[in-house]
């Protein structure tokens, strides 16, 4: 019988979203004494009997595998992760080191904490029991602090796929326009309010009306907007390829077929892949300062930080990185060199660091 000395908890690989994406990359340099449990929705199967489920699976690997050593748990910092994966915790025997991975922060249930003694009570015997702590934020980091967290926190990053860019030659990226002229303005993502996608809807307007012609918007995703919107783009006649969800070669293509990368999301975004995505396929950025964001983003040098909610802004900046030539080419070299330190390869390898000095206890 095979024997782990880690588990990683994941949610089903099937499921889209940042946390499947980051561990389908890495699953391919995993060591062999690792082993993946998933947990989490599983199609249409009742919710309760999944739950049920996970857990049993996890309490049966922790029972077989006698020599597990350390256990790194995914989860999100909101009201559905906060108390289904609190509950490992207690299926956990105390020989074993815990990691805690926060991918998501809600912000509006942060604010939760600071006031509810249930929940606070909760967070101390749960996740404040990690040997470490990982967050995609320095943000996040200062609040786990002010929770009385004592033990090391660590400021990740989400990963680009390397698989992504087989084929990608950064040098076609200059000669990207078309015969028409158009220049191509691509954003991928939730089509929900909070991730900008309707301020996305407003700066394509505002150019097609203002320049006809001279521009097209390609948005990959889906989500709760998603039909309301391509009624509104129908309706309006917006020059707005939809792109739906994208995936895998895809994906490739749809970063490949744009000039600049428009992102303007309304709220606390651990750090968004997508983002990383476009840098490495050498796109000018333009992005809000929201979340991981503001860790690593270099103004002006990456792209442009914009304000959400300001159309004007955002059009100016995809005028300017239209008009120069030279500063869109400088800009796409950077970022394409610079987002290799977020290669899947480079992240696990960082990851795989982690875990081993937890299990050393260092």
């Amino acid at each position: 019988m095979h024997t782990y000395k880690k588990i990683i908890l994941v949610p089903r690989l099937d499921k889209t979203g940042g946390i499947a994406n980051y561990y389908k990359a890495i699953k391919t340099y995993i060591d062999h004494d690792t082993l993946y449990l998933y947990r989490g929705r599983d199609g249409n199967k009742s919710q309760i009997l999944t739950l049920i489920r996970d857990y049993l699976t996890f309490i049966f690997n922790i029972i077989k595998h006698k020599d597990i050593e350390l256990i790194l748990l995914n989860t999100s910092l909101g009201y559905g992760g906060f108390f289904r994966d609190g509950v490992f915790f207690y299926l956990i025997p105390r020989k074993i080191k815990t990691i805690t991975f926060f991918r998501g922060w809600d912000e509006a249930f942060e604010d939760k904490l600071k006031t509810s003694t249930i929940l606070r009570l909760w967070l101390q015997k749960t996740f404040l029991k990690s040997n470490r702590i990982i967050v995609l934020s320095s943000k996040f980091k200062s609040t786990i602090k002010t929770w009385g967290f004592k033990n090391d926190i660590i400021t990740e990053t989400t990963l680009v796929d390397e698989n992504l860019l087989s084929n990608f030659d950064l040098d076609k990226l200059r000669t990207k326009e078309d015969t028409n002229r158009l220049f191509k303005v691509l954003y991928l993502g939730n089509f929900k309010k909070l991730k900008g996608v309707w301020q996305v809807v407003r700066v394509c307007e505002y150019l097609n009306s203002t320049f006809p012609d001279k521009f097209h918007f390609i948005m990959a995703g889906k989500g709760a907007e998603y039909d309301e919107i391509e009624e509104y783009i129908n309706k309006n006649n917006l020059p707005v390829t939809l792109s739906g969800y994208v995936l895998d070669n895809k994906k490739a293509e749809v970063y490949k077929n744009a000039h600049i990368y428009l992102f303007p999301s309304e709220y606390g975004e651990g750090m968004p892949n997508s983002v990383l995505e476009a840098m490495a396929f050498g796109l000018p950025v333009l992005t809000t300062d929201v979340g991981g964001i503001i860790d690593f983003f270099e103004n002006e040098r990456m792209g442009f930080i914009i304000k959400p909610d300001n159309t004007k802004e955002i059009v100016d900046h995809i005028l300017t990185l239209k008009k120069n030539t030279e500063l869109r080419n400088t800009i796409s070299e950077y970022n394409f060199e610079y987002s290799k330190k977020f290669y899947s390869s480079n992240v696990y390898k960082r990851l795989s660091q982690i875990m081993k000095i937890t299990i050393d206890g260092n």
